[in-house]
Formats: C-alpha cells, sequence, structure tokens
C-alpha cells in the first residue's frame, strides 16, 4: 500500500511517500520545497520551488511578477494577486506549491503523481484556512484523505521512542515560526494539553546574520537595506548555507558575492553567535514557558522531540542540553519528520475525539453538555429543544468549556444572541456537530421566528486526543539521536 503525508510549511513544503515499509521524500534535492510562488503579471504563468528563493528579491524589484511567500498565513484572507490573465487566489497560489510536489513524485516514477494524502496543519490552524488548504489540494488534483495536528504527526513518526513515556513536547521551530505542543499519552490516544508559539524563526535569522556579514565584509560603504535585489539575495542564500554548514563544524567557507565585489571568507560559530543567540534563548523560553503553564514541571517531561529546519542550529543543541539534559531528542531529518508522520496517519488512519466538554450555561446557573470527551467529528446534528424563561426578543445564549480534569472550572468559549418573537416558552433549537475541521459548529434558532432568525456559530481551538494503531516497526527506521 502506498501512502503519501504532506507538510504545507510556511517556508518550505515536503512530501513523503511510504511503500513497503519504506519512505521516499519529495521536495528538491534533500531538501523541502521552498513555499514560494513568482506569477507573470503578463502571462499569468507561475512556478514555485528553490529558483523563485534564491532570487525573491530580485524579482520583486524588477515589477514583472508577483512573488508570494508565506502564503500559509494568509490562506482564508481576502488578498489576491492580478495579472493580465485574471486573477489569482491564496488557494491557486497553495495550489500550485502542492502540484510542484505532485510533479517530483511524478519525475520519480509515479505517473499520476500524488492522488490522495493525509495534510498536517499547526494545533491552532484557523477553520478557513483548513478549508482552503482543501480547495488547493483539489485544484492541484489530489484529495485530502484526513486532516493530522503537525504535533501528533511528529509524535506518531517516533511512536517507538515515546510509547512508554506520558507527557512529550513536540518543539517544531522551521522558517516561520516555533510551535510547541506539550502532549500527553494514554495508551493508545494522544492529547494536546498546551500550546504556544514564536514568529520568529529562520528566516529571520538568515536576515539578521547576512546583516552581521554584509557590515563586517562590505567595503563599498553601501547599507544592507540599499543593495540591489539580487545581490541581497546572494548574500541571503550564502548565510542560509553556511548557517546549515555551521550545524557539523566549527568554522566553513563562505563565498561572498554582491555590489560588484567577490571574495571567499571564513566564518565560524563564534561570528554567527550574537545573530543567532536572542533567537535561540527565546526559543527556550517559550519551551519553558509551556511546559509549566501545561501544569507541569520539567521533571515530569518524558522526551522533547525537536524538528523543523531551525532545529539543525548547533547553538539550539548546545543550549537544550544546559537546559534540559538527555531529554532532548533530535531526529536525523528533522525537515521531514511531520510529512513521514502524516504519511503513517495515511496508512494507518486513526481518529480524532474531543478532549474537553463544550455545555450551554442555562438561565438557572446550571450547566447542560452539548459535547463530550470522546464525541468525534460526525455528519449528523445533535440537537437540543430549550425555551424562553422570560418575554425577550432575543435568546441570550453563553457556551463554555470545562476542563476534563476538573469540573469546577468553566472557560468561556462563545457568547451570542438569537432572534426570537418573544413571547414566554417561546421554543429555541440547537444543533452542533464537529466539523471535519475540528471545530464546533452551533446553529440557533427560533421556529417561531422563521428562517431570519438562525444565527451560526464555530468554537474553534478545540483539545482532543488522538487515536491510532500502532504502526509497524519498519515505517520507524529512522532513529532518533540524543544529544551527545
Amino acid at each position: 500500500m502506498t501512502a503519501f503525508g504532506i507538510d504545507f510549511g510556511t517556508t518550505n513544503s515536503a512530501a513523503v511517500e511510504l511503500h513497503d515499509a519504506t519512505f521516499r521524500e519529495y521536495g528538491y534535492g534533500e531538501r523541502p520545497l521552498p513555499s514560494i510562488v513568482k506569477i507573470d503579471i503578463a502571462t499569468g504563468k507561475a512556478e514555485a520551488g528553490p529558483g523563485v528563493r534564491e532570487r525573491q528579491l530580485e524579482l520583486e524589484q524588477d515589477g514583472r511578477f508577483h512573488v508570494i511567500r508565506s502564503i500559509k498565513t494568509i490562506l482564508d484572507s481576502e488578498k489576491h494577486w492580478r495579472t493580465e490573465r485574471g486573477r489569482w487566489t491564496p488557494a491557486m497560489v497553495t495550489g500550485e506549491i502542492l502540484r510542484t510536489l505532485s510533479n517530483q513524485v511524478r519525475q520519480f516514477g509515479l505517473e499520476d503523481g500524488i492522488r490522495s494524502a493525509t495534510f498536517s496543519v499547526p494545533v491552532g490552524v484557523r477553520p478557513a484556512a483548513t478549508r482552503v488548504l482543501r480547495e488547493a489540494a483539489a485544484l492541484a488534483g489530489i484529495h485530502v484523505n484526513s486532516i493530522v495536528k503537525e504535533s501528533t504527526a511528529a509524535l506518531f513518526r517516533h511512536l517507538e521512542r515515546v510509547r512508554d513515556s506520558n507527557y512529550v513536547v513536540v518543539f517544531d521551530w522551521g522558517g516561520g515560526t516555533l510551535d510547541v505542543t506539550v502532549l500527553e499519552i494514554r495508551g493508545h490516544t494522544v492529547y494536546e494539553r498546551y500550546v504556544d508559539g514564536l514568529a520568529r524563526a529562520g528566516d529571520q535569522i538568515d536576515e539578521d546574520l547576512a546583516r552581521r556579514v554584509h557590515s563586517h565584509f562590505s567595503a563599498a560603504g553601501i547599507g544592507f537595506d540599499d543593495l540591489l535585489g539580487i545581490d541581497r539575495d546572494r548574500l541571503l542564500v550564502a548565510c542560509e548555507r553556511a548557517k546549515r554548514e555551521l550545524a557539523t563544524r566549527s568554522e566553513t567557507d563562505m563565498w561572498v558575492q554582491y555590489a560588484g565585489t567577490s571574495q571567499v571568507s571564513k566564518i565560524s560559530r563564534e561570528f554567527c553567535r550574537p545573530a543567532i543567540e536572542p533567537y535561540v534563548r527565546d526559543a527556550i523560553k517559550v519551551l519553558a514557558r509551556s511546559i509549566s503553564r501545561s501544569g507541569l514541571s520539567i521533571d515530569a517531561i518524558n522526551e522533547i522531540i525537536v524538528i523543523g529546519g531551525s532545529s539543525r542550529l548547533w547553538l539550539l543543541r548546545e543550549m537544550m542540553e544546559e537546559h534540559f539534559g538527555a531529554i532532548a531528542l533530535f531526529p536525523e531529518k528533522p525537515e521531514w519528520d511531520v510529512a513521514r508522520g502524516a504519511a503513517i496517519v495515511d496508512q494507518r488512519p486513526g481518529s480524532y475525539s474531543l478532549a474537553e466538554t463544550i455545555g450551554l450555561e442555562l438561565s438557572d446557573g446550571s450547566y447542560f453538555e452539548l459535547a463530550r470527551p470522546g464525541d468525534a467529528p460526525a455528519n449528523r446534528d445533535s440537537c437540543v429543544n430549550l425555551a424562553l424563561v422570560e418575554d425577550v426578543r432575543a435568546a441570550n445564549v453563553v457556551i463554555e468549556r470545562w476542563d476534563r480534569d476538573s469540573e469546577a472550572r468553566r472557560e468561556l468559549a462563545a457568547q451570542f444572541t438569537i432572534p426570537t418573537l418573544g413571547f414566554d416558552q417561546e421554543a429555541v433549537d440547537l444543533s452542533c456537530h464537529i466539523t471535519e475541521d475540528l471545530t464546533l459548529s452551533i446553529e440557533g434558532r427560533s421556529p417561531a421566528h422563521g428562517n431570519g432568525s438562525v444565527t451560526k456559530r464555530e468554537i474553534t481551538r478545540l483539545r482532543f486526543g488522538y487515536r491510532i494503531d500502532k504502526p509497524s516497526e519498519e515505517q520507524l527506521e529512522a532513529p532518533i539521536q540524543p544529544l551527545p
């Protein structure tokens, strides 16, 4: 059986095929595909990938192209890009990235490319963004088999390693963001306890490093922001390459070519430290804060799985060892782990179920459950028939969360009104269901008032548990390496 997992990222995107217990990765070379697209304004033709990434500032200054990066952050926006051949939407731009991944698969022998896949999404993804991602996949000819949270995918990629753990943290530091998720494992089910993040990652590190290199080596008297796009592109590419090489050596050669000059210079870890250290310290603070706010101590954490392209930073490894010791584990291929985990889920799909109680506060202060732990996404609605207790022209609806570990703790989830005619004991109907995009969809109406009284709300950021069958050991052949 062939299965595919796709990790659509802010900076890079990856597709992984799982067939006969073997992973095959698709991006460009040994790295994921840059999530950047250029569109020719005159012809409407698009291109995605490394050729655009390496020339992005030059192309932006050219004026003949739209250059779109970090499309994941604006998936559900009204943003669009006009060309002489029509308008491009976020779904179309995303579809171009997914189509490029599918074409890579086609070039390596699968004639149909990617026909279907399991997609990973961030824990806090907006439901509308997930719907746009589904639309983009359809435009690329890819059926979305299921959606899995990125942290859950990473954990199941290494399930054999952490199966006996109670609490695991996934530290996912890529090019665009840092995402930290504290997970609880109970048997074959994984629960989300706490999620935090930081919008400072590898791309910003590359720019700060490029500014440091420019100020040190430039003899032209030109400020970094005044460089031509082609020169800044070359410098950024050279700094990103040097940063990767310094993961395994104390110094490396960097070819600096811009502003009419070129030279090969030695770049050391110590030279780069001032540009990198502030980011690493902030990332460590977010990790420690997430553990604390989840209600746990560091001693309670069994493993910290460190993934994403920025996890290769040598300084991160040093500081992880200093603060967390041997519980910090580094995979061999951190850029691919989410897509690999999604491929495992695609081959051995599991299921989400709610890990908290969502209910309605009644007029007497009591609590009526609308959704409870164990409820799964469903196509059918659960209906509740209520009535007004006074003659008011609107029913006030208060939806609250109950903490599954402490029923005394309540948190407001949503509050809205439903138009009514205002007579005593007037019927008010509520219907709700958990959607495939992992939200609670609620619809309320007064039958007496007619269709004009319908009010709809979507409750997001629900806490879920995910259950999956045990993957075979052959699917987990790449080890996680502990810090030395």
